[in-house]
């Protein structure tokens, strides 16, 4: 099947400082079990596409995702504290992130931000997109056991991008990232670690963007171990 988000209806809205958080997502999922998205096509989202949050069990296989390059934040999948997910075999070409793997911010409650784990992406196509496999940058539960392997990236502005920045908070540990086995080609920036990204209201704020040595509090988020093999 195909389902058409009739996003065009929502993409002008998005600069006028009103609509941009009310826009929908195409299909999401909140704090759900045992979830199977397989074989349909999806266009034209809104926002996000596919958005699983708080949920466990997910499997998004065979999945087509298309929106046009200039859609603005139509990620495709975005996996946001969730444990146990499965991106396979899925052909992806949006206006922003291909595959986003998030946790939440620290203005939310920490019952709500638990960390994403277990997630993996096989045997996917990310082209003509802005990031293809990107962690972050709400990451306030924390991001870990995330393997990525056998993937093609295609002409994407970013091809693995890690993103965070302070005030992610403390349980905001990303780790445990291997990207294995992927071949890029045309690809404006192959590989991202940015502890200093800047979104929301306040992110170009000093206590955001200074590159000084500051005092680790309650906002600062770190990093762990992440492996890059035959790319």
């Amino acid at each position: 099947g195909r389902i058409d988000g009739r996003g065009y209806n929502w993409w002008h809205k998005s600069t006028d400082g009103t609509t941009r958080d009310g826009r929908p997502r195409t299909l999401q999922f909140f704090s759900c079990d045992n979830i199977r998205v397989d074989g349909i096509t999806i266009v034209n989202s809104p926002m996000w596409t596919i958005h699983p949050v708080c949920s466990n069990n997910v499997t998004i296989h065979g999945v087509t995702i298309k929106n046009p390059w200039d859609s603005p934040n139509t990620d495709g999948v975005n996996p946001e504290s969730c444990t146990g997910v499965l991106v396979s075999g899925c052909e992806f070409s949006v206006g922003d992130d291909c595959v986003a793997i998030k946790s939440g911010k620290f203005s939310r409650e920490r019952a709500l931000r638990p960390p994403c784990t277990g997630v993996r992406v096989r045997h996917s196509s990310m082209h003509d997109g802005h990031g293809a496999v990107v962690v972050g940058s709400e990451t306030a539960g924390g991001v870990s056991d995330v393997l990525v392997e056998d993937c093609v990236f295609a002409r994407t502005d970013r091809g693995l991008r890690v993103k965070t920045r302070c005030g992610r908070g403390r349980d905001s540990l990303v780790g445990g990232v291997v990207f294995r086995r992927i071949s890029m080609e045309g690809v404006g920036v192959p590989f991202v670690v940015n502890a200093f990204y800047n979104c929301d209201a306040d992110g170009m704020e000093g206590w955001v963007q200074d590159r000084s040595a500051l005092p680790v509090d309650m906002g600062t988020p770190r990093m762990g171990d992440f492996a890059f093999e035959d790319i």
